[in-house]
């Protein structure tokens, strides 16, 4: 496709969905999934190479957390968000373009994965408003004072730096629990364990966000103990059909309540190997 049909293909998107964008975001969006593709040739990034599938599947799926008005009312007040898994950018770049106020802190465990995010984003022009982490969500999360190894957290918690400096980081973690206006997790796993993952990233009021399918409903209800013993509750639930590929999608945008209780979270691996159900 040419590029003024990618161009006309993308703002159909946006307006089936009824979503507005900053002046420019369109074409910003679009190169970066132009760098994204290109790298996907020598790099394993994503299985979709069409463009057009792309604009559907990754940009668009990516920006439909704007549909979310508990995280649009967050936009004016500049918010830190934290995208968890972030691989090739989607959504965490995606939104760090869609939305100029927002800081990203991207969390990325692949090393190679997060070496290209942090080359991407100063090639977009992010670097002052996207940080990359190459470390695991739970490390990131630990109390500070406690060592940083594969273990429960255990010590005094004390509140972290107000925008934690990290890029692809070297040595001391930086702490980024209690922290995040907001957390999104694409894919990653099911809802009982994001909970677990995503609630010490968040300051008490922050939002949860997992992109989701048709089977949203039944995971909200799996995760009802979870939620309950990281004092979350559902904010708001958003379904609507993906636009191009006419496939079910459903954000479950989960409130922070209270703090979260310093056994969270637990050694690595265990909220998606031993959820809370």
């Amino acid at each position: 496709m040419e590029q003024n049909e990618l161009f006309a293909l993308l703002n159909e998107d946006l307006q089936t969905l009824g979503l507005s964008l900053p002046q420019g975001a369109d074409a910003h969006l679009l190169t970066f999934l132009n760098k994204v593709l290109i790298a996907n040739e020598t790099m394993n990034l994503t299985s979709i190479t069409d463009k057009a599938e792309a604009i559907h599947k990754h940009l668009i799926d990516s920006t439909s957390v704007l549909l979310l008005k508990s995280l649009q009312a967050q936009i004016p007040s500049n918010p830190q968000w934290v995208d968890v898994g972030s691989g090739a950018g989607f959504p965490g770049l995606a939104l760090a373009l869609a939305v100029p106020s927002a800081t990203l802190h991207l969390v990325e465990s692949t090393g190679k994965k997060a070496h290209f995010l942090n080359t991407l984003s100063a090639e977009l022009g992010l670097l002052k408003r996207v940080k990359v982490y190459n470390e695991r969500a739970e490390v990131l999360t630990l109390y500070k004072g406690s060592a940083v190894s594969k273990s429960v957290p255990r010590g005094t918690k004390t509140k972290p730096a107000p925008v934690p400096e990290a890029s692809v980081p070297r040595g001391t973690v930086p702490s980024l629990r209690d922290f995040a206006d907001g957390v999104f997790f694409r894919g990653v796993a099911r809802l009982a364990s994001l909970a677990e993952l995503g609630a010490p990233f968040l300051k008490v009021g922050g939002l949860l966000v997992a992109y989701k399918g048709p089977k949203a409903g039944e995971e909200l209800v799996e995760a009802a103990k979870a939620m309950k013993e990281l004092k979350m509750e559902l904010c708001e639930k958003r379904d609507f059909i993906l636009p191009g590929v006419q496939e079910a999608r459903s954000l479950i945008c989960l409130r922070k309540t209270a703090e979260t209780i310093k056994k969270f979270p637990r050694l690595v691996g265990l909220a998606q190997k031993e959820p809370l159900l």
